[in-house]
């Protein structure tokens, strides 16, 4: 199956009651579930993409994957294994989840207060018991204590030393199972500590404005002193943050409504079309069924052609509708996870998101707020009868299905064997078709074409363009300078237009009568020679269009050296 990876959206944890959280609630723990491990999530880490995993698993997941050599593949991307979307950047880079993590301390402390209270209650239930939680120091043991101050959980040894050793002595350790976690959950969400070397002890509370970064107080004093270092406590500058977050998760959920509103404007389409396509041919069945004996072999055609159009449209519809989901499935997640991060994170989680979500937000934003949300496609199959037997025997034929004319499905015939002359005019022929490919001999479309020299500055020229009016049209490209170009090729049809790609041609100076001296003149390093000069040290110089430089030859024709090189710098030249 498809590897699924829990993001931190699907987990709202304001929207669990106190019950919920209980060991017996399996759908809230595979909510907090590692897909890869299979296991509740240790160190959860949120890629950009809002997909979370155990950081271990992404790292041993990042190495172990196949390379694609191919393609350019290497082990600095780091693909995601729910969407497989890339990033540059690796597992240790991510910030943690601190959301999940939360929940996941939560659920273990309340497995731990349901196997005590079954235990002294004697119960003889058939639930499943409750889970052992293991040691956070020695990683084998099974804990009895957790520390309030570190949110470390302790067996007996290491709780022992947790209690000699200098700089947790003072922790406040708690007792698994003694007291109801809820009542308690909230007040062990402190600061995390320092993890700079001689900082373990100093809680994480304060915020570097100009390097943008979460710090304690000895690194503030140490390594951010000085003017130019602009340091406030976390919680004096989250609100602000938050209103900041607040007001682009409401740009970005006017975005989620166009995305929402193509969806539902695509199924109606859908459902239209699959309507349509029902009367259409019922109405070729109907005709049909009057003359069957002359016409058997019409019937079939003219469904095929019906099923043909229909599964075009539905193909294109539905692809844009798949592309519309997963732009809504991303809006949402950053929209949650924003939401997530306002209402449930303390303030230096909330700071430890700030430069990635305000960022992402944005990309958002940018990225899909004029996005293509309109339907590619109609539901519109057209179907003409023929009046009266006689009109049928004429014309061999019930009616004509038909599709509207199609602007992205236009050909441009002749393209590719095209041979194009500086100052000299050539011909392209343009045809108009419909979704399915036929060509058209109606003439409702419109046609233009530029050309454009490669290279910013250069103009874009528009193109001489005739209707035949048989649903082709005659393109005359006539460019005035040599070199590689452009040609943009547009069709609008009712108001919607479709652009292809521009096709790159190669435009060759006029050909000139080379002199007798090129049937002497010969080098292995020579393409297609086409002038020739004799300067006045009687060297002979030969112009070469496809190597884009000069060959130099002494007077008795041999080869001495090659100058310049294809570009449009000093000793540069295109096609000389």
């Amino acid at each position: 199956g498809v590897s699924r990876g829990l993001t931190l959206a699907e987990t709202r944890p304001h929207r669990y009651r106190c019950s919920k959280m209980a060991s017996g609630n399996s759908a809230f723990r595979d909510e907090l579930t590692c897909f890869i491990c299979k296991d509740l999530f240790k160190e959860p880490k949120t890629l950009p993409c809002f997909h979370t995993f155990c950081v271990v698993c992404l790292d041993e997941y990042a190495q172990k994957r196949p390379l694609d050599r191919e393609q350019g593949d290497s082990r600095d991307n780091l693909p995601c294994p729910s969407c497989k979307k890339f990033f540059a950047l690796s597992p240790k880079d991510l910030q943690t989840n601190f959301v999940l993590r939360n929940l996941v301390n939560h659920l273990k402390l309340s497995d731990a207060n349901t196997g005590a209270s079954s235990a002294a209650q004697g119960s003889d239930s058939d639930e499943e018991p409750a889970r052992k939680i293991t040691c956070s120091q020695c990683e084998s043991a099974t804990a009895i204590m957790i520390c309030r101050e570190c949110r470390d959980w302790l067996c007996p040894a290491c709780t022992d030393n947790h209690r000699r050793t200098s700089k947790t002595k003072a922790h406040s350790l708690e007792e698994i199972g003694r007291h109801a976690p809820l009542e308690h959950f909230i007040d062990m969400r402190k600061s995390p500590y320092c993890d700079i070397s001689g900082h373990e002890d100093k809680k994480i509370d304060m915020y570097c404005k100009r390097c943008d970064k979460v710090l304690c107080l000895s690194c503030a004093v140490t390594e951010h002193n000085g003017d130019a270092h602009d340091i406030v406590m976390a919680s004096k500058i989250v609100g602000d943050y938050k209103e900041k977050l607040r007001r682009l998760t409401e740009v970005t959920r006017e975005v989620q409504q166009k995305s929402r509103q193509g969806i539902a404007d695509i199924d109606h389409t859908l459902a239209s079309l699959e309507e349509t396509e029902q009367v259409r041919a019922r109405e070729v069945l109907e005709e049909y069924g009057r003359l069957k004996e002359e016409l058997d072999r019409q019937r079939d055609r003219l469904l095929r052609k019906v099923k043909q159009i229909s599964e075009r449209k539905k193909a294109r519809l539905n692809e844009q509708r798949e592309e519309l989901t997963r732009v809504e499935d991303t809006l949402q997640k950053g929209i949650q996870l924003a939401d997530d991060i306002r209402e449930n994170c303390i303030p230096v989680e909330i700071m430890y998101f700030q430069s990635q979500m305000e960022a992402r937000l944005q990309e958002l934003c940018r990225e899909y707020g004029d996005y293509p949300y309109k339907p590619k496609a109609n539901d519109i199959i057209g179907f003409v009868k023929s009046n009266g037997l006689e009109r049928i025997k004429e014309s061999n034929t019930i009616g004509s299905v038909s599709a509207e004319p199609d602007p992205s499905s236009f050909t441009v015939d002749g393209i590719e064997n095209a041979h194009f002359i500086e100052g000299k005019q050539s011909k392209l022929m343009v045809t108009c078709r419909d979704i399915i490919g036929n060509k058209l001999n109606e003439h409702r479309d419109e046609v233009s074409a530029t050309l454009q020299r490669v290279g910013q500055e250069n103009p874009i020229i528009p193109c001489e363009v005739r209707n035949n009016r048989n649903g082709t049209y005659t393109v005359a490209i006539q460019p005035q300078t040599r070199g590689p170009h452009r040609l943009t090729v547009s069709v609008n049809v009712s108001g919607e237009s479709s652009e292809r790609p521009p096709y790159n041609i190669m435009v060759s100076p006029p050909q000139r009568k080379i002199t007798e001296a090129t049937n002497v003149i010969r080098d292995d390093n020579m393409k297609n020679p086409l002038g020739i000069t004799v300067t006045r040290d009687e060297l002979i110089v030969v112009s070469d269009i496809t190597a884009h430089c000069l060959f130099v030859f002494d007077r008795g024709g041999n080869y001495l050296r090659p100058i310049g090189k294809q570009g449009n710098g000093e000793l540069e030249f295109e096609a000389p």
